[in-house]
């Protein structure tokens, strides 16, 4: 991801590091640089972290929601590819929150994660809660 994608860290150097940088680090005559200085791009990508897929995901549901996804997007050349982007963003949802739902279960135990999970299903007979469905019985399948 650019540099401007980066979140707040807490070091000091905020989002869009570079600008920053240069801001904080004027010249001689006190205006901001026009360039970041070799030794300031080593500090800026020292002090970032790296950026995790949850990292990304989160990215993208604020633009989703706030702003504009459309930068997520920009490599999209055909609605092939938009397909494809879609389905797998559609499969790392489902299997980080199979990840997650695995680990309450785990935590609290299947007696209790299940008939709550199964009620919740009963409620609704919306085929968006289909991918719900397959993870509860595939959590049941390997650990009953």
């Amino acid at each position: 991801m650019a540099v401007k994608s980066a979140p707040d860290h807490p070091t000091g150097l905020p989002r869009g590091g570079r600008n920053t940088w240069k801001k904080q680090n004027k010249t001689q005559s006190g205006r901001p640089r026009q360039r970041i200085t070799a030794q300031g791009r080593a500090s800026v990508r020292q002090n970032l972290h790296a950026t995790t897929l949850f990292d990304f995901l989160y990215r993208l549901r604020l633009r989703s929601n706030y702003d504009d996804a459309a930068d997520f997007l920009y490599g999209v050349l055909t609605s092939a590819d938009a397909k494809q982007y879609f389905w797998s963003l559609l499969i790392t949802t489902d299997m980080s929150q199979l990840l997650l739902e695995s680990i309450i279960r785990e935590q609290v135990g299947a007696a209790n994660f299940d008939p709550i999970a199964n009620d919740f299903l009963a409620d609704t007979t919306r085929s968006r809660y289909s991918l719900l469905r397959r993870r509860l019985a595939a959590m049941q399948h390997v650990n009953p």
